[in-house]
């Protein structure tokens, strides 16, 4: 996995971008076929009643519950802005991490391919934006890798510059 001290800069992080746009673009033009259901990565499967999120309270502290809890009120807070905001929904990858995504040397340039897609479902676009810029937090340069991301994105997907209030 690619680490803060090694191997990844703005031109790798611009490729990721892109590649999390083509993923976008081809869930929005993805049909599925009668009875084929994936989740939703909304407020209530994540925190609600019928989500298991409850279930933290039995294995965490007082204090690491109280945390969930008040992120949990921060999160609907968000997904509530994003709804009265319109913000772009369809199909997320759910878990665009770095450790999901990797690179090929093709034909002399690079490539980036994605793994994992078992939290695919539904959801806002911009979820999917989050954990990668989360996972790049601690990289030197922070401000240059989030802004080729999203640049890398932007060249094959709009994504409004008011929606980059709510990424890290």
């Amino acid at each position: 996995m690619l680490r803060p001290t090694r191997g990844l800069g703005p031109q790798a992080t611009r490729l990721l971008g892109e590649a999390l746009g083509r993923i976008h673009n081809v869930g929005a033009r993805f049909r599925p076929p009668p009875g084929f259901e994936l989740p939703r990565w909304d407020i209530a499967a994540m925190s609600g009643e019928t989500s298991r999120f409850g279930e933290l309270a039995s294995v965490t502290s007082r204090e690491e519950w109280e945390l969930l809890h008040h992120v949990a009120e921060q999160t609907t807070a968000v997904f509530d802005q994003l709804h009265r905001a319109g913000a772009d929904t369809g199909l997320v990858h759910g878990d665009f991490i770095l450790g999901n995504c990797h690179f090929v040397r093709r034909d002399r340039a690079w490539q980036a391919g994605v793994l994992d897609f078992d939290d695919l479902g539904h959801g806002y676009l911009v979820y999917d934006l989050c954990p990668l810029l989360g996972n790049l937090l601690d990289f030197p340069g922070y401000p240059r890798l989030r802004a080729a991301f999203l640049d890398g994105y932007r060249s094959v997907r709009r994504l409004p510059h008011a929606l980059e209030a709510h990424l890290p």
